[in-house]
């Protein structure tokens, strides 16, 4: 359909608002947060109950709670059941986006997909991967592990490790460590940032040698400008609908 070539072409991630997130209080305790539609591809949930079965086991307790709904949600609920640890895992009704920061308030880590991961690392919380459609409790590790803008599709070139040894090392580095894991997740989010984003673009438009744009470079800015501003004001709604 197109015959230009690409090899040279800008990538950059829509973008978001990470300026709204305020540091919240990372703690190195046992709780793990998760946001998001519990759907069949999201198989990290039903890998946490099983983590946190297994960890049990070895006298290592977790608190996970998850926060959506999804046609996963019974079968999950029953898992629960099923190992006797409803005391450690709740599955939360939705959530509106303007509790987000409340909610992971507190929690040792977050684990999912998607913008809720970018999201709780611009919060400063440890945000580990939920690979899509990932059969076995692994992970790519927390996104401050990854490079790129890609990092939760299968087969990307990211070493693969078990979930329960990231919660476990988490949960026993020294304070200073931990905290240090809490910036890591900061500076990482910086990169799909909305200011980001528009720096790329812009500098996309200013290096731009086709013959083929009827619109001078400062019009093309101005609609990459009021599409990002759309963008941040548009109103919000349940925070797992978007995922």
């Amino acid at each position: 359909m197109f015959s230009g070539k690409f090899v040279n072409s800008i990538v950059t991630p829509i973008g978001i608002d990470i300026s709204k997130y305020k540091n919240i209080s990372a703690e190195q305790n046992n709780r793990i947060v998760s946001i998001g539609r519990l759907t069949k591809w999201k198989k990290y949930n039903s890998h946490m109950v099983d983590v946190v079965y297994f960890l049990k086991a070895k006298n290592i307790i977790i608190k996970y709670d998850a926060y959506g709904d999804g046609d996963q949600q019974p079968y999950l609920i029953e898992k629960v059941e099923k190992y006797d640890i409803s005391d450690q895992v709740t599955f939360h009704p939705n959530i509106p986006y303007s509790q987000f920061q409340d909610i992971i308030d507190n929690s040792l880590m977050f684990i999912g997909a998607g913008t809720a991961l970018i999201e709780a690392s611009a919060c400063g919380i440890p945000s580990l991967i939920g690979i899509e459609n990932e059969e076995e409790p692994l992970t790519y590790g927390f996104l401050h592990d990854t490079k790129g803008f890609s990092y939760q599709e299968q087969q990307l070139d990211f070493k693969k490790s078990k979930i329960e040894d990231y919660i476990v090392n988490l949960k026993e580095i020294d304070i200073e460590s931990y905290k240090e894991e809490c910036l890591k997740a900061q500076r990482r989010a910086k990169d799909f940032s909305i200011k980001t984003t528009i720096q790329d673009f812009i500098k996309m438009l200013d290096t731009a040698k086709s013959h083929d744009f009827r619109l001078n470079t400062f019009e093309l800015k101005l609609i990459v400008l009021s599409m990002f501003v759309n963008k941040m004001i548009s109103p919000n709604t349940n925070y797992s609908r978007r995922l």
